[in-house]
């Protein structure tokens, strides 16, 4: 277990330190290096206050334009085992506007501003 915090809000957290985790809560709309007004969403959490989301191995990102912000929804490919992503019955990101498969090394490059960073403790 280990101390974290998100570099945008500066929550922390007492995590296990075996995974890269993305900030689960509802950051505000903010302009990203593209230079797009964007705001992301965690598909399989409901909640405002979420508790952070282990990157998996393959995400869906699935981009929608809402009014001026983009809003970025993100989920775990629920078939990462398929050799051919087009089929929108198993893979809700393919198909749509701005849908596609980020590796977890993508994600992390992505949402870099929201990756958890582990806590440095000096000691005295």
């Amino acid at each position: 277990m280990r101390l974290y915090y998100c570099p945008a809000c500066t929550r922390v957290y007492y995590l296990s330190d075996y995974y890269e985790y993305l900030c689960g809560r509802v950051h505000p709309t903010s302009i990203w290096s593209d230079g797009r007004l964007r705001r992301f969403f965690i598909s399989e959490r409901t909640e405002i206050n979420r508790p952070p989301w282990a990157v998996p191995n393959l995400v869906e990102e699935r981009e929608l334009l809402n009014q001026d912000v983009t809003e970025t929804w993100l989920d775990a490919c629920k078939h990462p085992e398929d050799e051919d992503y087009r089929d929108v019955r198993r893979h809700f990101g393919y198909g749509a506007p701005g849908g596609k498969h980020l590796t977890k090394e993508q994600v992390i490059e992505r949402y870099g501003d929201y990756i958890l960073k582990p806590v440095e403790i000096e000691h005295a």
